[in-house]
């Protein structure tokens, strides 16, 4: 694709009245979808992910925390909350639990479709077996099938320090579940079971002004085969204490869920303030749901599970809506593309400007002054296989969204 270059968006310092969404990352649990809808909520450049093998990562999180707060709506990472023990009142923080079974084994799967780079600095060989995996002595491995979820919560170092004692302890001791829980109750936190529940509960305690879309979790092929008794057993026997947590935790959970209380305010820009004849890439557009992460071109690809929509509130005097399109085939139907706004169809027009690159005018005819609801429904999907037989991308795709811009 080629594309002309868009001015980003115009960088807005958040209310003092709202904080940064802190997403503690644990592993295995539906964290690409969510790092996505966090992309998707306020924009690529208001979202920013941690390294967590940065061997100055308490330096880099002060100095974040310090001089950068004002840029950002989200920061993500695999890091256990020990390292934002100074800061979590900045910030609104958030987790995802899942049970715990199911999560080791989900991981035992997706390691077993690591590269053999990835297996080698693990210490895992190609085809390696469930008791090579569950008793692996690496320190990745083994702090990931060994209570995992309590010792990124529980506020510990040592349980994240492969040079403590503490950290290769498989019968550690049983109040850091209580420390894990101390941790929740001051974050928002959902389950990867209960995801629609999840999604209610953050637009409400998140005040967003529109609901979240339900994350699809990017889950690996599921092979029940591993799940014999005995491979049970000693997932069970060294995740007594997640087991424990989980089960706290869901109770906790749904009793929030019940209450549907309120609190602080997340940092917002989740919903679209568009300038009146300024074009915006699809990265710097917040309140987007149902695209796919904008890729190299600067474009992102509509997903085929539901209408793309994007939340706005539109500026004095807007009469047009222009969105800048990619074609997946120089052929598609441009023309049956339906563009609604407020769930009714609007007048649209297409210009074709080169081969697999259009514009679609949208004029808009009944807009408020509050929340609006821009959707893209295209009228087919077509496998990107049908094209490229060879390529490991098993997405179905229409049309692709490089730019908006809001014309007067």
């Amino acid at each position: 694709m080629s594309e002309t270059e868009v001015a980003p968006a115009p960088d807005v310092v958040p209310e003092v009245t709202e904080r940064p969404v802190l997403f503690l990352h644990i592993p295995k649990t539906a964290g690409t979808s969510l790092l996505l809808a966090m992309q998707n909520l306020f924009g690529d450049a208001r979202v920013l992910r941690l390294n967590g093998a940065d061997p100055q990562l308490q330096d880099t999180i002060d100095g974040i925390v310090a001089n950068r707060l004002g840029a950002l709506s989200c920061l993500a990472g695999h890091v256990p909350v020990h390292y934002f023990a100074p800061h979590l009142d900045r910030f609104r923080p958030f987790t995802v639990l899942r049970q715990p079974i199911t999560r080791v084994f989900s991981l035992f799967r997706f390691l077993g479709r690591a590269s053999d780079a990835d297996l080698s600095a693990m210490g895992l060989n190609r085809g390696f077996g469930f008791e090579a995996f569950i008793g692996s002595r690496n320190p990745e491995v083994f702090g990931q099938v060994n209570n995992a979820m309590c010792r990124m919560l529980c506020g510990d170092p040592r349980l994240s320090d492969p040079a403590s004692t503490e950290f290769w302890r498989i019968d550690p001791d049983p109040a850091l579940v209580e420390r894990a829980l101390t941790t929740l109750r001051q974050f928002d936190f959902g389950l990867v079971e209960e995801m629609a529940a999840t999604c209610e509960l953050l637009r409400t305690r998140w005040d967003l002004p529109y609901a979240l879309e339900e994350y699809a979790e990017n889950t690996t092929a599921r092979d029940d085969s591993e799940e014999d008794i005995a491979s049970l057993q000693m997932v069970i026997r060294r995740n007594m204490l997640d087991l424990a947590l989980y089960q706290r935790a869901a109770a906790l959970f749904h009793a929030r869920v019940h209450a549907a209380d309120g609190g602080t305010r997340a940092a917002g820009h989740a919903l679209f303030a568009p300038v009146l004849n300024q074009p915006v890439k699809v990265a710097d557009i917040p309140g987007r749901q149902g695209f796919d992460p904008v890729e190299r071109s600067g474009a992102a690809w509509l997903r085929a599970d539901r209408p793309a929509r994007i939340y706005f509130r539109a500026p004095a005097g807007l009469a047009h809506v222009r969105l800048r399109l990619y074609s997946l085939t120089a052929d598609y139907p441009f023309a049956r593309i339906v563009v609604a706004v407020n769930g009714r169809q609007a007048p649209q027009r297409v210009n074709l400007t080169e081969p697999h690159w259009f514009n679609l005018l949208v004029s808009p005819t009944n807009l408020n002054g509050e929340v609006n609801e821009l959707t893209i429904d295209p009228p087919m999907f077509l496998s990107v296989r049908q094209f490229t037989p060879d390529t490991p991308d098993q997405r179905y795709l229409s049309v692709a969204l490089a730019n908006i811009a809001f014309l007067g």
